[in-house]
Protein backbone atom coordinates (compact mmCIF):
# COMPACT_ATOMS: atom_id res chain seq x y z
CA UNK A 1 0.00 0.00 0.00
CA UNK A 2 1.43 3.51 0.63
CA UNK A 3 3.41 2.79 3.28
CA UNK A 4 5.35 0.23 0.77
CA UNK A 5 4.90 2.77 -1.95
CA UNK A 6 6.86 5.33 0.60
CA UNK A 7 9.69 2.97 1.60
CA UNK A 8 10.42 2.12 -2.14
CA UNK A 9 11.04 5.48 -2.85
CA UNK A 10 13.36 6.29 -0.04
CA UNK A 11 15.13 3.56 -1.29
CA UNK A 12 15.38 4.87 -4.92
CA UNK A 13 16.58 8.33 -2.84
CA UNK A 14 18.98 6.51 -1.08
CA UNK A 15 19.79 4.81 -4.38
CA UNK A 16 20.19 7.39 -6.61
CA UNK A 17 22.66 9.09 -4.17
CA UNK A 18 24.85 6.13 -3.69
CA UNK A 19 25.18 6.00 -7.83
CA UNK A 20 26.68 9.60 -7.31
CA UNK A 21 29.30 8.87 -4.79
CA UNK A 22 32.84 9.86 -5.60
CA UNK A 23 34.18 8.54 -2.06
CA UNK A 24 34.38 5.17 -0.01
CA UNK A 25 31.11 4.41 1.95
CA UNK A 26 30.25 1.08 3.75
CA UNK A 27 26.41 0.60 3.66
CA UNK A 28 25.17 -1.20 6.81
CA UNK A 29 21.79 -2.68 6.01
CA UNK A 30 19.85 -4.77 8.93
CA UNK A 31 20.14 -4.36 12.64
CA UNK A 32 15.83 -3.86 12.34
CA UNK A 33 14.99 -6.98 11.44
CA UNK A 34 16.40 -9.63 9.05
CA UNK A 35 16.66 -7.94 4.93
CA UNK A 36 16.75 -11.15 3.43
CA UNK A 37 13.13 -10.87 4.93
CA UNK A 38 12.20 -7.70 3.93
CA UNK A 39 10.90 -6.77 0.82
CA UNK A 40 11.93 -3.19 0.68
CA UNK A 41 15.26 -4.50 1.74
CA UNK A 42 15.27 -6.97 -0.64
CA UNK A 43 14.61 -4.68 -3.46
CA UNK A 44 17.04 -2.02 -2.25
CA UNK A 45 20.01 -4.48 -2.38
CA UNK A 46 18.64 -5.85 -5.94
CA UNK A 47 18.54 -2.23 -7.24
CA UNK A 48 21.61 -0.61 -5.34
CA UNK A 49 24.52 0.74 -7.52
CA UNK A 50 27.81 -1.00 -8.90
CA UNK A 51 30.08 0.37 -7.76
CA UNK A 52 34.36 0.52 -6.41
CA UNK A 53 33.37 3.32 -3.96
CA UNK A 54 30.58 1.12 -2.42
CA UNK A 55 31.33 -1.70 0.31
CA UNK A 56 28.20 -3.26 2.50
CA UNK A 57 28.20 -4.66 6.08
CA UNK A 58 24.94 -6.68 6.77
CA UNK A 59 23.63 -7.75 9.91
CA UNK A 60 20.53 -11.49 9.15
CA UNK A 61 19.69 -13.67 11.61
CA UNK A 62 21.38 -16.23 8.83
CA UNK A 63 17.61 -18.41 8.44
CA UNK A 64 16.88 -17.21 4.39
CA UNK A 65 20.60 -16.54 3.58
CA UNK A 66 21.75 -19.09 1.31
CA UNK A 67 17.93 -18.96 -0.36
CA UNK A 68 18.30 -14.80 -0.70
CA UNK A 69 21.82 -13.46 -1.44
CA UNK A 70 22.64 -14.94 -5.00
CA UNK A 71 20.13 -12.22 -6.25
CA UNK A 72 22.72 -9.85 -4.94
CA UNK A 73 26.27 -10.65 -5.79
CA UNK A 74 27.32 -7.27 -5.89
CA UNK A 75 26.63 -6.94 -2.41
CA UNK A 76 28.44 -9.98 -1.24
CA UNK A 77 31.44 -9.20 -3.54
CA UNK A 78 31.56 -6.03 -1.84
CA UNK A 79 30.98 -7.18 1.56
CA UNK A 80 33.23 -6.12 4.70
CA UNK A 81 31.46 -7.76 7.15
CA UNK A 82 28.32 -10.26 7.78
CA UNK A 83 26.84 -10.26 11.36
CA UNK A 84 24.43 -13.37 12.19
CA UNK A 85 21.94 -12.86 15.07
CA UNK A 86 21.87 -16.24 16.51
CA UNK A 87 19.70 -16.86 19.92
CA UNK A 88 21.00 -20.30 20.95
CA UNK A 89 23.51 -23.12 20.90
CA UNK A 90 21.70 -25.67 20.89
CA UNK A 91 18.73 -27.12 19.46
CA UNK A 92 16.33 -26.59 21.79
CA UNK A 93 17.16 -23.22 22.86
CA UNK A 94 17.36 -21.97 19.50
CA UNK A 95 14.05 -23.27 18.28
CA UNK A 96 11.99 -22.16 21.83
CA UNK A 97 13.54 -18.29 21.21
CA UNK A 98 13.58 -17.64 17.42
CA UNK A 99 10.11 -18.58 16.34
CA UNK A 100 9.71 -20.16 13.07
CA UNK A 101 14.00 -20.98 13.02
CA UNK A 102 15.06 -24.44 12.31
CA UNK A 103 18.24 -25.39 14.07
CA UNK A 104 19.21 -27.47 11.13
CA UNK A 105 18.51 -24.70 8.65
CA UNK A 106 20.73 -22.26 10.56
CA UNK A 107 23.54 -24.41 10.75
CA UNK A 108 23.47 -25.03 6.95
CA UNK A 109 23.43 -21.29 6.52
CA UNK A 110 26.47 -20.74 8.85
CA UNK A 111 28.09 -23.63 6.70
CA UNK A 112 27.39 -21.94 3.77
CA UNK A 113 28.47 -18.69 5.44
CA UNK A 114 31.57 -20.25 6.06
CA UNK A 115 33.02 -20.86 2.85
CA UNK A 116 31.75 -18.32 1.36
CA UNK A 117 34.14 -15.73 3.42
CA UNK A 118 36.66 -18.10 2.63
CA UNK A 119 36.03 -16.77 -1.09
CA UNK A 120 35.36 -13.22 -0.41
CA UNK A 121 37.10 -12.05 2.84
CA UNK A 122 34.93 -10.77 4.78
CA UNK A 123 34.53 -10.57 8.88
CA UNK A 124 32.03 -12.91 10.23
CA UNK A 125 30.59 -12.35 13.30
CA UNK A 126 27.83 -14.31 15.55
CA UNK A 127 26.08 -11.78 18.09
CA UNK A 128 24.19 -13.81 20.44
CA UNK A 129 21.82 -11.52 22.89
CA UNK A 130 22.60 -13.13 26.54
CA UNK A 131 18.70 -13.34 28.13
CA UNK A 132 17.48 -15.51 31.01
CA UNK A 133 16.63 -18.40 28.28
CA UNK A 134 20.30 -18.82 26.84
CA UNK A 135 22.62 -17.55 29.34
CA UNK A 136 23.93 -20.93 30.26
CA UNK A 137 24.96 -21.47 26.53
CA UNK A 138 27.65 -18.95 26.30
CA UNK A 139 30.21 -21.36 26.21
CA UNK A 140 28.63 -23.01 23.75
CA UNK A 141 27.87 -20.19 21.40
CA UNK A 142 31.88 -19.42 21.57
CA UNK A 143 32.26 -23.14 20.76
CA UNK A 144 29.59 -22.85 17.38
CA UNK A 145 31.63 -19.56 16.54
CA UNK A 146 35.12 -21.35 16.34
CA UNK A 147 33.27 -24.45 14.68
CA UNK A 148 32.36 -22.27 11.21
CA UNK A 149 35.02 -19.62 11.45
CA UNK A 150 33.33 -16.69 12.53
CA UNK A 151 35.86 -13.80 13.00
CA UNK A 152 34.38 -12.90 16.76
CA UNK A 153 31.45 -13.38 18.92
CA UNK A 154 29.37 -10.71 20.45
CA UNK A 155 27.20 -11.56 23.58
CA UNK A 156 24.91 -8.72 24.06
CA UNK A 157 22.84 -8.49 27.23
CA UNK A 158 18.76 -8.12 25.69
CA UNK A 159 17.99 -4.72 26.35
CA UNK A 160 14.71 -3.19 26.67
CA UNK A 161 12.46 -2.19 23.27
CA UNK A 162 9.32 -2.26 25.31
CA UNK A 163 8.02 -4.91 22.85
CA UNK A 164 7.79 -7.12 26.39
CA UNK A 165 5.01 -6.74 28.43
CA UNK A 166 6.88 -8.03 31.28
CA UNK A 167 11.01 -7.41 30.57
CA UNK A 168 11.67 -8.11 33.89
Amino acid sequence: GTEYKRRIKLADRINNWLSNIIHPVTVHIGSDGDPFASHIYRYFMEHTPQSEMIHYSLLTNGLMFEEFHPRVPHIIEKLTQLGVSIDGASKKTYEKLRLGGKWDNINRNLEYIANLKQKHDFRFILHFVVQQNNYYEMNAIIDLGKKYNADRVWLNKIENWNTFGDFN
